[in-house]
């Protein structure tokens, strides 16, 4: 970033790939508008180069937003803290200056803070409804990589929650990042636990249950039941070692709005709220 020369940048990861027209749409957009920041959507692409997902997040918000200019603290949905990557976006290179937006010096989760200064200082955001962006999703790859700098992924969440939690006037925007880094955690754990050795699985465990609690002492549960996968995350707070936790979550999970007993031969749903969880 320091020698970047151009008004607006994009980020993509080296095994990610952007489309042709990605830089011209995203510049015609942002620069009519006078963004911070330009959000667009993106394609999941499995390991033999299929589409395995498109990111369909601004869909929902494309009739009334797309295209237009607005404030993140006007959203009370707040769709795009899903996560908290500094891909899918184009941002304006002297917002980025001016607010001392930079990267931190982590191998894995570096971009979590830079992430949340964006969320935080963004006065002027638009979205673009279209995926832009080709992510690889190949999750062997991605479990080696991260078992290599696993620490620095928690100590960068545990700085952007702080940065979040400090900002004067929070409550707008810290009930979102709460959900986001709470689901990250759960699902980094359940996708990468499937794949370690068992010695990096208790790691990765242990890794995830401090956070958990970390979190857990400034959260109001009873704010937070319907957003995020409750039977996952108390199981977190009650179990100290990882294998009675994969036991148990083998039998037990939550699924919008149900507990689910999985008894091999069948499964038992019991309804505990009406709403659906939302993701």
């Amino acid at each position: 970033m320091k020698i970047a020369k151009g008004e607006y940048v994009i980020f993509v990861d080296p095994d990610d790939w952007i489309e042709l027209e990605t830089c011209e749409k995203a510049y015609n957009q942002i620069s009519k508008n006078g963004d911070d920041v330009l959000f667009f959507n993106s394609k999941t692409i499995d390991e033999k180069g299929n589409i395995k997902d498109i990111n369909k997040k601004l869909e929902a918000y494309s009739e009334h937003l797309d295209g237009k200019t607005f404030s993140l603290k006007e959203i009370k949905d707040n769709f795009v803290i899903k996560k908290l990557a500094c891909w899918t976006k184009m941002y304006d290179m002297e917002f980025l200056r001016r607010n001392n937006i930079v990267f931190q010096k982590f191998r894995r989760g570096e971009d979590f803070l830079f992430a949340a200064k964006v969320y935080l200082y963004a006065e002027k955001v638009s979205v673009l409804n279209l995926p832009l962006y080709n992510y690889r999703d190949v999750l062997p790859v991605y479990v080696n990589k991260e078992m290599c700098n696993l620490e620095d992924t928690y100590i960068a969440l545990k700085d952007s929650y702080e940065l979040v939690k400090q900002t004067p006037n929070n409550s707008y925007i810290l009930k979102y990042f709460s959900v986001c880094y709470i689901d990250y955690v759960i699902s980094r754990y359940i996708n990468m636990s499937k794949l370690c050795k068992y010695d990096q699985q208790v790691q990765l465990y242990n890794l995830s249950k401090d956070f958990i609690k970390y979190i857990n002492k400034e959260l109001n549960l009873k704010d937070y039941y319907k957003e995020i996968d409750i039977i996952q995350y108390l199981c977190f707070l009650a179990f100290p070692k990882a294998f009675i936790y994969n036991f148990i979550v083998s039998f037990i999970y939550s699924d919008h709005g149900h507990i689910v007993f999985n008894l091999g031969f069948m499964k038992l749903k019991i309804r505990i709220f009406n709403t659906k969880r939302k993701r």
